[in-house]
């Protein structure tokens, strides 16, 4: 119902701030529509990486094949490397990566150790040198 012209409103009267019209709406339900319709169900992240470096490696094959007149060099440098940036992309998930070893350990002081704990630690290294065939500077085998 109308409201009659020089009367006040009554408060709260009309849309709250922050309402959406029916345009906005309609608008945000058909985008949200269009993008729930233009997802797959089954996507798989990993194969479309896969498939975009092959795209970029065949690309940068074809034009490296063309006769060198017409090969456009940065062209091909270009998609090269965004080739090779993908592929290292896919390599992370497929190929696992060795982790770096950490030494948390103090080091021997070996001004600390009796001399019985120094022979012993003298035959240690003499053993471990023995066993990579560790030599010293004149070429005669540690021992």
């Amino acid at each position: 119902m109308a409201h009659p012209k020089g009367t006040p409103r009554a408060p709260g009267a009309g849309r709250q701030k922050g309402t959406p019209n029916k345009v906005t709406t309609m608008i945000k339900e058909v985008a949200a529509k269009k993008l729930a319709a233009a997802r797959e169900p089954d996507v798989d992240s990993k194969d479309r990486m896969r498939k975009m470096a092959m795209l970029l490696d065949s690309l940068a094959g074809q034009e490296f094949q063309k006769p060198p007149e017409t090969r456009d060099i940065e062209l091909v440098a270009n998609l090269a490397f965004k080739a090779l940036s993908a592929w290292d992309k896919v390599a992370k998930y497929e190929h696992p990566t060795l982790a770096s070893v950490h030494v948390t350990r103090e080091p021997i002081d070996p001004g600390t150790l009796s001399d019985d704990e120094l022979t012993q630690l003298e035959g240690i290294v003499a053993k471990a040198s023995v066993a990579r065939g560790d030599q010293d500077r004149e070429g005669q085998t540690l021992n």
